[in-house]
């Protein structure tokens, strides 16, 4: 709501101050809350101590290296898989939970929400996110700009579908339902106001990490959350390096569109792995309830 009102008062900020912040905010709030993963991973099984972390840092860091190759490969595809596991990464955190509800309408609703981050922004201001597009994929924002708006009534019209569907029927008398749609109404309007970057960082930062952290401090307890704090600074540590080290390789390590390309290849590596530590989470906390 307070990132809504202050559109009014906000300045036209370029792609290049907006990606600033943002970088300062994914830095700050955003990657910590992957950054208790090697954690979340312990707990959830009988084996402990430091084999189990070896490996599953191993596999965890072989699979970012994965996606990263498949950006240097493929830059396209790259991009339509970070969009992709973004979409159902978020869905799958967002998306309510009802009791009775039907399979069918509850992915409706993970598709709702997981693919508002991205449908809105790109609909509502087509030619930032071509130009940010742009920058990761190493094209002219402009040629993608006319890809962009001529698939916009489609994509809008499939989402639309999407909430209509997935939040009608009489399961939506729930509580959590209802509380489901007030969400994604308001984060669309936010998606719809604030400039495209600074709607992702909002969501990213503000809503999805803590949403998640949240969820973690419920599963660690008291007697982990120390624990949980040196596991989490040690982990963001090793990541600034290995995003330091990336960010070397650039050819124009000055220029905003290395430091996206950087920041957002980073986001795309981590997510995988990420997702799949999320969901053994939800296993555990369904388990629990």
């Amino acid at each position: 709501v307070l990132a809504c009102a202050s559109a009014a008062w906000l300045p036209d900020l370029s792609l290049e101050r907006q990606m600033v912040f943002v970088g300062l905010a994914v830095g700050l709030l955003g990657f910590p809350h992957g950054a208790l993963d090697p954690l979340v991973d312990a707990i959830r099984g009988a084996e402990k101590g430091r084999h189990r972390l070896l490996r599953f840092l191993a596999w965890y860091s072989a699979a970012a290296l994965a996606v990263v190759l498949l950006w240097a490969v493929s830059a396209p595809l790259g991009l339509a898989l970070f969009l992709g596991t973004s979409a159902l990464h978020f869905g799958l955190g967002d998306a309510p939970l009802a009791q009775g509800q039907s399979a069918w309408r509850r992915w409706l609703r993970v598709v709702a929400h997981g693919a508002a981050p991205i449908i809105l922004p790109a609909a509502m201001h087509a030619g930032d996110v071509s130009e940010v597009f742009g920058w990761l994929l190493g094209v002219p924002g402009a040629s993608l700009e006319p890809w962009i708006t001529d698939a916009r009534p489609w994509v809008l019209a499939g989402w639309s579908g999407c909430v209509v569907a997935g939040y009608s029927g009489s399961e939506t008398s729930a509580t959590a339902l209802r509380l489901g749609l007030l969400e994604l109404l308001l984060l669309a309007v936010a998606f719809v106001v604030l400039p495209p970057l600074l709607s992702f960082a909002v969501y990213f930062c503000a809503w999805h990490s803590v949403r998640h952290l949240i969820t973690v401090d419920a599963v660690l307890g008291r007697d982990l959350r120390a624990r949980g704090l040196v596991v989490g600074l040690g982990v963001l540590a090793a990541t600034g390096v290995m995003l330091s080290l990336g960010h070397l390789a650039a050819s124009d390590q000055a220029s905003i569109e290395s430091l996206a390309r950087t920041l957002f290849v980073a986001l795309a590596a981590l997510t995988p792995p990420h997702m799949l530590v999320t969901s053994a989470l939800a296993q555990r906390v369904a388990t629990s309830d």
